[in-house]
């Protein structure tokens, strides 16, 4: 068949591959932007999901009436679990003062972060009832255990998460208030962190 002006109503070979070349194009950037997202995400959960377990482990200290210590592992292996702290409990205080051990009350959904996020720091903003545990030459501040006690109290602590898949740039800073239990959560750019971190050296 034949138009009005004498060619034909197909298209040419030459539109197929320009059509084909800019759907490929548009599934590039499509597959790139989803991956962008899944990494910003990923900081993202990985932060609320620790600030769910700080707020479920003093619930627990209460509930238990025992101490519970939320420490963190910034190997994020270390506990068998991949999660990004290794959390305990003193079961018996008055036999074993001071003796912790594994706590497997929270849930494996709260102890999980293998894939998410890895602790950079974490420092203790308040005295700590029991002081702080030495874990090593220079890092008795920078990795500190959070204690959460029977009174519903707890240590008051800054964290810094940052993404475990090493490709984020971003940085998550939890601030825990001792004495009220809450946690905040501010997630910042690569830019804002890299100042806040000069910051707060």
């Amino acid at each position: 068949m034949r138009t009005r002006h004498g060619t034909s109503g197909g298209f040419t070979l030459l539109e197929v591959l320009l059509a084909m070349i800019l759907l490929v194009l548009l599934a590039g950037a499509a597959v790139f932007a989803f991956s962008g997202w899944q990494t910003r995400a990923a900081l993202n959960e990985g932060a609320e999901r620790f600030a769910v377990a700080l707020r479920a482990a003093r619930l627990d200290a209460a509930r238990l009436g025992r101490r519970l210590r939320i420490a963190p592992d910034p190997a994020g292996d270390a506990s068998g679990t991949g999660a990004p702290f290794v959390l305990t409990w003193e079961p018996r205080p008055l036999e074993a003062p001071g003796e912790f051990v594994p706590y497997e009350g929270l849930s494996a959904a709260l102890r999980r972060g293998d894939d998410l996020v890895r602790v950079r720091r974490c420092r203790l903003t308040g005295d700590a009832a029991y002081g702080i545990v030495w874990l090593g030459e220079g890092t008795e501040t920078d990795l500190a255990p959070v204690t959460f006690y029977p009174d519903g109290s707890g240590d008051s602590a800054q964290i810094v998460l940052v993404s475990a898949a090493g490709d984020d740039a971003r940085a998550a800073v939890l601030d825990v208030d001792g004495l009220t239990g809450d946690v905040t959560v501010d997630v910042m750019s690569a830019e804002r962190f890299a100042r806040w971190w000069d910051e707060h050296p």
